[in-house]
């Protein structure tokens, strides 16, 4: 009888050691990464119409027509505060030649400003996004922007799902990169086209914690 306890006491303490050093050593427990890509589009609305010719057959060529990104993007910016879990984190986008704010802000008693939702709101009712911001750290994939809104409120809040995963005791990781693969995606409807964006910045501060993905 002494026999069998200490062959159990044995056999459980060799269980022990063995889900210790799988769970501590190895990344059975944890979750696997793979690449995931970040893609911004623009709304074919929001584009240029730019004749261009199409090769047919040998040198016979067929006039068409295609759509150009009106307002080329300088960089977007994700803020991450989090790196663990889900949370609320912040981005920002930068345009080039973009013309056409429309101010959001209004003057308060005491000389301050601030910014009318109840506008931005209805102009977002009533108007298609000129971009989608697609990922897969954002809650429920994707995020519509629009520019008007975007240039009246410098940031942006989106919910992002936990940016690192955890893939071994005390590690966490993630890889992530620039999509630029020229794709269109569906959204209500609308056509979207891939945007151009020369730089993409991730960092728990707009300048560090990232890289310049191009």
């Amino acid at each position: 009888m002494k026999i069998q306890i200490k062959t159990f006491i044995l056999v459980v303490i060799l269980l022990i050691s063995i889900g210790s050093y799988l769970y501590f050593s190895t990344p059975l427990f944890y979750d696997k990464i793979s690449l995931e890509p970040i893609k911004i589009y623009y709304g074919v609305s929001q584009g240029d119409v730019q004749k261009v010719s199409v090769t047919v057959s040998g040198n016979e060529t067929q006039q068409s027509i295609a759509s150009k990104q009106k307002y080329p993007i300088r960089y977007v910016k994700f803020k991450i505060s989090n790196l663990f879990k889900e949370s609320w984190n912040e981005f920002k986008i930068g345009y080039e030649n973009f013309k056409q704010e429309i101010n959001f802000w209004y003057m308060v008693g005491d000389g301050s400003e601030m910014y009318n939702t109840t506008k931005r709101l209805e102009y977002e009712k009533n108007n298609i996004p000129d971009y989608l911001i697609k990922a897969s750290f954002i809650k429920n994939g994707f995020v519509p922007v629009w520019s008007q809104v975007w240039n009246s409120q410098p940031t942006m809040s989106v919910i992002i799902e936990p940016f690192l995963k955890q893939t071994s005791y005390g590690i966490w990781e993630r890889e992530y990169f620039f999509d630029t693969k020229f794709s269109g995606t569906q959204l209500n409807g609308e056509t979207y086209l891939t945007a151009e964006v020369k730089n993409m910045v991730l960092g728990k501060n707009w300048t560090t914690f990232g890289a310049d993905l191009r």
